[in-house]
Order: C-alpha cells, then structure tokens, then sequence
C-alpha cells in the first residue's frame, strides 16, 4: 500500500518535504556522516572542482546565460555585456566563492535541522523569482545539469586517489574520525597526574590543586569499561588503515579536519618549505651537545649567585630532546600550501621557555590591542558603530613569527617588563639574566625532520611557548 504524502503540507513545510524527499531516496543519517568523511579529501582540490564546473558551465551559452547573470553588487548581466564575464573577472570569482561555501556546508553540515534546511532553501530560492529579482527562474533542466556535473566530479575525483584502492576509500571514508578514540583498556595514574600538571603549568596554584584533585579522584574511582566502543571489523579495518604504507593521516591547518596524503608529496611540500634558505638552514650534526652546554653554563651560574633552587636546576636541564616538526594543510587556501607546525612540548628549550613565561605572561594585561579570548573578543565587536561608508576588515599577517626579529622583540619585552607594575626589582633576576634566557630559548630553534637536522634563522621559533606573547609585545605599538 502507498504510503499518504500530504500535498498542501508539501509545498508548505520545509521539514515535511525533506523527511519526503529523503525517504524517497533512501537519504539516512549514515549518509551525513559519510559526507562529513568525504569533507577532508574534496576540500583541498574544491577550487579545482568550482573552476571544472564552471568551466562547462561555459561550454553551453544557455547555462552561461542562466547561471551567470546577476550578482548582488554588481551589474545586471545584458547580452552585450557578456564578453566581459570571462572565468578569472571579479563577479565570477564572487559566483565561484559562493558555490564552494555552498559544497563545504553539504560537506560539513552534521545535523540536516530545519536552519540548515531553511539555508539550501533559501539558495534554491535564488535562482527563481522568489529569490527577489523576477530576471532569474533557472528552469529545472539546468539546476538538474549543474547537480550532475557536480556527482560525476566528485565520483570522478575519489576515483583518481590511486594510493588507496577502492575497497579502502570506502572503508575509510565510512569509519575514519580523527577524534574518535578507541575505550580504554586501562588508565596509568602516574603518567596522567603529570601530564595534568604539565598542561596546567601557567594556571594559579588554586585552581591547579583543585583540577589535579578532581581528576585524582576520577582515576581511583575509574572501572574498565565492560563494553568496547569498536566492534572486531572496525578494529581490524584501523589496523588495515594503519598498515598502509603510502599515505599519511594528518589533521588540517583549521577546522579539525582530516586529510588523507600521499606519504611522497606530504614530505615533499615540507622539504619545499624548508628549502627557504632566508629561513631554514639545514645543520649537518645533531646540536643537542652545544645546547645542553650553554644551558648548563647559565642555570648552573643562577645556582651559585642563590637565584635559583636545586630543584629549579633539575627541572631547567632536564630534557635532552630536540623539536620535531610536522606539516599541516591550510584547506582555506589557493593550492592547499602546507604550515609547518614545530612540536616543541617537552624538548630541550621548553623548561627555560617555561620558566621566562611565568615572570613575562603578565605583560600581556598591559596590551591595548590583545584580545584575550572569544567573548573579549565578541564584546568588543558588539560595541563597534560603523558609519554606512565604513567597513570591517580582519587582516592576517603572512609568517607573522618567521617575520619578527629577536633581538628587537627582546629588547622590547625587557622595556615592557621594567615599566610594568611588577618591577625587576621584586625577581632574584637581573635585566640580563632575563635576557639571555630568552637568547637561550629562541635562538638555539633547532628542530628535526625526517632523520635531517635544521634551524630557523630569522624570527620566533614556532612551537615555542613564548613566541604568542613576545609576537604580541612587539605588535602592540603598531
């Protein structure tokens, strides 16, 4: 028997027509999630999926006249003005930018609610005159010709991934999360107490005693789990995904996204950018000796002169290990250009880094151009009034680290710290003890990758605990 469809409630409930739609297609939320899988893989190549699409849009005068004919902000299009609507002109970038906001929602929506429902609406209405302008009505053979081309290239592009069979793009696409983690099968207690402690390192004592008590207490009355959140398949397939040896799983630059890479190109787009000989320099011996001698030298100086403890000692020398450094994708740019990010937790220059941010953090109060967190930041915005000939622009600094010279950040945080309400006079530390800690921790930016060793010539070494506030310091005055 046929199941009822209410016709008037159709065309009048956006909910009702998608639970519609969606059962007439067999559209489940395991289809969601595979697409929320697929985000990672189509986003780096989407520019060159938008560029394909209009370039066949192109091909055909119809699509071209159909699809290409207004913006919002620029002209009507008219047929003598057609010649001008070449694929690289301003309006067409604009038309491009929306299709790609358009695909990464499809892609990264992971509740199909009704705002979300409201918003592919909305882009339908567009190109009707619903929309607001009675010169567009997209008749449905064209919207129908342009959501075809999209699947074959997609299909198209997943296909072509030659590092993984096809068995296993589908494999990964349908159980891989980056942030999922396999339940626990037991807690070591010592090694989490002081992995707290060191991710609470710049917190106040009170609440530092408080959290490391809670999450005590948590351990000892902890159970293992009598349920496994992985069934056999699911662990054997991670497995399998763990034993391919051509790719590489990495988290991209914004968004926690993941990305799936050819092992080759991934180390070769890191190579390319360290091959910057105005910012990288490649060292043929392993500098961990030189840079244990000279902290050695300066910590064991401030032992003698009682400016420090023994356990401060012990704590500033303790760790031998140089930084590593991985890559990770910027999806939000042209060519997905790969960021180097420096892992400097719990390497040789951490404790000194450490140890100088304890007695500089509070400079950060007496910047006026710092925004200290999301809501100081949402404050601030509500409170902006803008005349109808203003507008807001948010501006990112290319390399802002690599681009900052030491020496002058130095000198600056120095000045800072001396008129700042906590005085040099109230630390055991002279000018120049605090200077040439901080000579120590940001120049010796030595790190390793793929068995080579390297230093970063100019700049605030990446990774390094103080570069976000000595990059602040410096940047405050302009």
């Amino acid at each position: 028997m046929a199941e009822h469809i209410d016709r008037a409630r159709l065309n009048l409930d956006l909910s009702y027509r998608f639970k519609y739609v969606s059962k007439f297609i067999d559209f489940k939320q395991e289809d969601i999630k595979i697409l929320n899988t697929l985000e990672p893989i189509i986003n780096p190549i989407l520019p060159t999926l938008v560029e394909t699409v209009y370039k066949k849009l192109y091909s055909f005068d119809i699509t071209k006249q159909y699809f290409l004919m207004r913006n919002d902000g620029f002209e009507v299009f008219t047929p003598n003005k057609e010649s001008g609507l070449t694929l690289d002109c301003v309006q067409i970038d604009y038309r491009k930018d929306m299709l790609s906001v358009f695909l990464r929602r499809i892609l990264t929506q992971t509740e199909w609610n009704d705002s979300f429902l409201q918003y592919l609406s909305r882009v339908g209405e567009i190109h009707t005159n619903k929309g607001g302008s009675s010169s567009i009505n997209v008749d449905y053979i064209h919207v129908n010709a342009l959501i075809c081309t999209l699947e074959n290239t997609f299909i198209d592009t997943i296909w072509a991934i030659e590092s993984i069979d096809w068995g296993k793009k589908r494999e990964i696409l349908h159980a891989l999360r980056l942030k999922f983690v396999p339940t626990p099968r037991s807690i070591n207690t010592i090694t989490t107490v002081v992995n707290c402690e060191k991710s609470l390192f710049s917190t106040p004592k009170l609440i530092k005693s408080a959290a490391i008590s809670e999450i005590s207490t948590f351990i000892q009355k902890w159970r293992k789990p009598t349920k496994f959140n992985m069934n056999k398949e699911e662990t054997k397939l991670l497995k399998e995904i763990k034993s391919i040896q051509d790719i590489v799983i990495i988290q991209a630059d914004k968004g926690g996204k993941i990305v799936i890479m050819n092992k080759n190109d991934y180390f070769n787009k890191i190579e390319e950018k360290l091959n910057d000989l105005n910012v990288y320099e490649q060292v043929k011996n392993d500098p961990t000796t030189i840079i244990k001698t000279e902290i050695n030298k300066k910590v064991t100086k401030m032992l003698k002169q009682n400016k420090i403890t023994g356990q401060n000692k012990y704590y500033l020398t303790s760790i031998d290990d140089l930084p590593k450094i991985r890559g990770q994708p910027k999806l939000h740019k042209i060519d997905t250009p790969m960021i180097i990010v420096t892992c400097s937790r719990d390497t040789i220059t951490s404790p000194i880094s450490q140890f100088i941010f304890r007695i500089i953090k509070e400079l950060r109060t007496t910047l006026s151009g710092v925004v200290c967190n999301t809501s100081n930041f949402i404050k601030i915005i509500t409170d902006v009034k803008l005349n109808q000939d203003e507008h807001l622009a948010s501006l990112d600094i290319q390399d802002l680290y690599t681009n900052i010279p030491v020496n002058k950040a130095i000198d600056i945080t120095l000045k800072r710290l001396d008129e700042s309400k906590k005085k040099l006079d109230n630390l055991p530390f002279t000018k120049t003890d605090i200077k040439e800690l901080l000579i120590l921790a940001l120049k010796n930016s030595y790190f390793q990758f793929n068995g080579k060793f390297y230093k970063q010539k100019t700049g605030l070494p990446m990774g390094n605990t103080l570069s976000p506030i000595l990059a602040d310091i410096y940047m405050d005055p302009m």
